[in-house]
This record gives C-alpha cells, sequence and structure tokens, in this order.
C-alpha cells in the first residue's frame, strides 16, 4: 500500500497559477500527512476523526480547483481547452466523492485491507487528475504567450515597413502594446531564473518605445 513518488516529482514547479497555488499548497500537505499516517498505521491506533477530517478538506480542495479550472478554461474562450479539461474536472469531482465514501466504508470497517488500498488510489487519481489541470493550464498559458509573441513579430513587420513619421509613431504604438501583453503573458514563469531575466530586458525595452 505505498505512494508511487513519481507522482511528486515535478509537481511544484507547474503550479504557476495564483488561485490555484492557493488551494494546492494546503492540499499537498493535507496529502502526505493522510499518506503517511496510512503507511504507519497512525490512523488505526489513533482512530478515524483525523482521516475523516483531513478527507473532507481534501474533498473540499478538489471541488474548489475544479471550480477555479473550469472557470479558467471558460474565461480563455479557447475551445481545444474546454474540451479537454471538462473530463479531467470530472475525473476530480469523482474522486472527491469516493475519498468521502471510502472514508465511510473505514470507519465501518477499519480492519478491512482493501478499504485502505481503495483509499491510497482515490488519493492518486486525485493527484494524476490534479496535475493534469496545472498542465492543461500551463499548455494554454504558452499557447497564449506565443500568440503573443506572434503579434510582436507582425508589429516589428509593419514598423520595417513604415515609410513615413504617422505610420512609425503608430507602429512603435502598436509593438509597444504587443509587447506589454508579452510582458503580462510572461509574469506566471517570474520565478524561473532564466525567464525573469529577459523579462526585466522586455521591461526596460517598453517605455523607450512608448517616449519615442
Amino acid at each position: 500500500m505505498e505512494m508511487d513518488s513519481s507522482f511528486w516529482d515535478d509537481f511544484g514547479p507547474t503550479i504557476q497559477n495564483r488561485a490555484m497555488e492557493q488551494i494546492l499548497t494546503p492540499m499537498v500537505v493535507q496529502l502526505c500527512h493522510l499518506l503517511i499516517s496510512v503507511e504507519r498505521r497512525d490512523v488505526q491506533n489513533k482512530g478515524l476523526a483525523p482521516l475523516q477530517k483531513v478527507s473532507g478538506q481534501l474533498a473540499n480542495a478538489s471541488e474548489e480547483l475544479v471550480r477555479v479550472a473550469s472557470r479558467l478554461a471558460e474565461d480563455s474562450k479557447e475551445e481545444w481547452l474546454r474540451e479537454e479539461m471538462k473530463p479531467v474536472a470530472e475525473s476530480l469531482t469523482l474522486s472527491g466523492k469516493n475519498i468521502l465514501l471510502v472514508t465511510e466504508k473505514l470507519h465501518l470497517q477499519p480492519e478491512y485491507q482493501g478499504h485502505w488500498e481503495e483509499l491510497v488510489a482515490t488519493v492518486q487519481q486525485i493527484l494524476v487528475d490534479t496535475k493534469k489541470v496545472l498542465l492543461l493550464d500551463d499548455a494554454a498559458a504558452v499557447r497564449r504567450t506565443l500568440l503573443a509573441a506572434s503579434w510582436c513579430l507582425t508589429c516589428l513587420e509593419a514598423l520595417e515597413a513604415a515609410e513615413d513619421s504617422t505610420s512609425l509613431r503608430t507602429s512603435l504604438a502598436d509593438l509597444a502594446a504587443a509587447l506589454l501583453r508579452l510582458g503580462g503573458l510572461t509574469a506566471r514563469w517570474a520565478r524561473d531564473e532564466r525567464l525573469g531575466r529577459a523579462r526585466h530586458r522586455l521591461g526596460c525595452c517598453v517605455p523607450a518605445l512608448l517616449a519615442a
């Protein structure tokens, strides 16, 4: 009844969305405590009340994550994201309900090994679905960033083709707006050292363009 350690690999770096981070940080701590307690059999020694409490918290956290993820998918107006997020959200919702059900089973039959195995399997599924949500959110952000970068290139081409001062000023203003958009989208990766330096250089360029 062991937890596959690969579920934890690179989990933290994928949490770039602030709303999700506020949900997931305590959620992961709760999962760790629950799994450690189950593995050591502390739950059986101390009673099931702590387990029921943590399971309820995990179910609530899963439900909140589904709400945030679904709202992000809808707000993005990207059909591919809505389609891919829907089954993941449904699975996460089901796992949140299942963890409450299996806790009730353990309350009735704490000695039955199958219930403990079902508990660990449910927790694993919550982690799998959670990571899928994070990866989808990250993929959507990358797509938006690439589109913004493409807009910057288009503005540069227009700037290169400018033939008079009016079109030059217009192209510079468009480029500044495009760079601001790109800078805003890359804010989610600010904690990445290399991307952070690139964002700083980008930010230094925009005021000069606006003043041109």
